[in-house]
């Protein structure tokens, strides 16, 4: 049976795994709904946003961050990064700590499979998307970002592989 349930417009603006029903949402997406000559400015201001992400945080050995392959041209709708293996990082921490000065992160997505009406479907090989939703974030990517605003999300990041925030 679908409906429309508009709690679960967005699954993955949730912080925690709460989603017991499927949702279906018909609504347009806000770049779906531009002119071309703002969803052009849209995504250079998102792509600009990317490229200052990727220069300032290139060396902070416990982030992997996204890569544009070159037969593709990502529009940095999000702008994510993975918390490294092996580093003694934990995803959830590194959002407590971002929290902790005035910086919103978010989980890039949970698992489909662990959300309660899908745990019949689940399959055994679904480790990429379990590292990825386990071990991933979102970093604030708003076009309104100023380049002050990443500066400052990076150097906290930055201070986060000095202060050596282990599990």
């Amino acid at each position: 049976e679908g409906y429309i349930d508009r709690e679960l417009k967005s699954i993955g603006r949730a912080h925690h795994l709460e989603n017991k029903k499927i949702p279906i949402d018909l609504d347009f997406s806000t770049i779906q709904s531009m002119s071309r000559e703002s969803r052009e400015k849209f995504i250079k201001i998102k792509r600009d946003n990317a490229v200052l992400y990727k220069k300032l945080l290139k060396d902070v050995s416990w982030i992997k961050m996204p890569e544009e392959k070159e037969y593709a041209k990502s529009s940095w709708w999000m702008f994510w990064i993975m918390i490294k293996e092996g580093m003694g990082y934990d995803r959830d921490i590194v959002m407590k700590k971002l929290k902790e000065s005035l910086i919103d992160s978010r989980v890039i997505f949970y698992p489909i499979s662990d959300m309660p009406p899908y745990k019949k479907y689940e399959s055994k090989n679904l480790e990429v998307s379990k590292k990825v939703a386990y071990q991933g974030l979102s970093l604030p990517s708003s076009t309104k970002l100023t380049k002050k605003d990443i500066i400052y999300i990076c150097n906290v990041l930055k201070a986060m592989d000095v202060m050596s925030i282990h599990k």
